[in-house]
């Protein structure tokens, strides 16, 4: 099929039944100047959504970074064959959350590997476009990238399809590639931002914003980050009973969505397969963001 003829529909049949998805994860990474310790930067979230009496809003928190976007959909098919995307929404956005054939899991994640290797593959693996989006939403100013170096650390594939919680296809069983990059922060003002945002915005006061912006015709979103101790958290992870990778872990007061898994690494190589080891040059993947907004 010519590319330029294929359009993707829109959820699983009886042949794309396997929903895939895709995300560039960051694990952002600084040193509390008040205990020397090292601790990880989650984006805490807080939500509306709507109830039959009304709306609720929750508050959760998940690292840095966002689902995979795709760059060349006819070339996607060309590569796995036919594919739909979960919704109207992944669609308008290019988001790599789809359904495919069961028996192309393996071509894809062959595809990729060899992505990567690419400047400009079919898939979008940097996290950079991203994060300066989510850093906006935080703090509403423009920060100047070059505070900031992006390291590409390792392709993960979660092969036992779960299912997912996200309502654009809630219930879907899904087999999950994350790309994790690694961010340190040792610039001044983008770490003491990093850490105020997190000490001075309660859980409360996030879900009244979000509410504010609800009331005022908005999505209903209002974002802060949360800073946790790396190793507490580590160990907290390595204690519980059971370590599922979808869904949700309330620690320390904070619903923390579970693909964190991914970003520590004491801990993925429970829970992920490391794919696109062998053969792949690592300084190809670190991404010096130079341009101003």
């Amino acid at each position: 099929m010519n590319k330029s003829k294929f359009k993707p529909g829109i959820g699983a049949t009886s042949s794309l039944s396997l929903r895939v998805s895709m995300a560039n994860l960051v694990s952002i990474i600084l040193v509390d100047p008040r205990d020397q310790r090292a601790k990880l930067v989650l984006e805490r979230t807080a939500t509306v959504h709507k109830e039959q009496d009304g709306y609720g809003v929750e508050v959760r928190a998940k690292p840095f970074g966002g689902s995979a976007c795709i760059q060349d959909p006819g070339q996607l098919q060309v590569e796995i064959g036919d594919f739909n995307f979960d919704s109207l929404l992944s669609k308008e956005e290019s988001d790599l959350r789809i359904f495919i054939d069961p028996g192309q899991w393996e071509t894809f994640k062959q595809l990729c590997c060899r992505n990567l290797e690419q400047d400009r593959g079919i898939l979008e693996l940097s996290s950079e476009r991203e994060l300066l989006e989510e850093f906006m939403d935080i703090f509403g100013m423009d920060f100047d990238p070059s505070q900031f170096k992006l390291n590409w650390l390792r392709l993960l594939a979660e092969d036992q399809p779960v299912q997912t919680s996200n309502p654009r296809s809630k219930g879907s069983k899904t087999a999950r590639i994350y790309s994790v990059h690694e961010m340190k922060v040792d610039e001044l003002d983008l770490k003491s931002r990093l850490l105020e945002s997190s000490n001075g915005i309660s859980n409360q006061e996030l879900q009244e914003a979000a509410k504010s912006d609800y009331l005022q015709g908005g999505k209903g979103s209002a974002n802060a980050t949360l800073v946790l101790d790396y190793l507490h958290l580590v160990n907290a992870y390595t204690n519980l009973p059971t370590l599922e990778t979808a869904g949700y872990t309330w620690l320390w007061g904070h619903n923390i969505e579970n693909n964190v898994l991914a970003i520590l690494n004491k801990i993925w190589s429970k829970n992920y397969r490391e794919i696109c080891k062998e053969g792949l040059v690592q300084s190809k993947f670190q991404f010096q963001i130079l341009r101003s907004r």
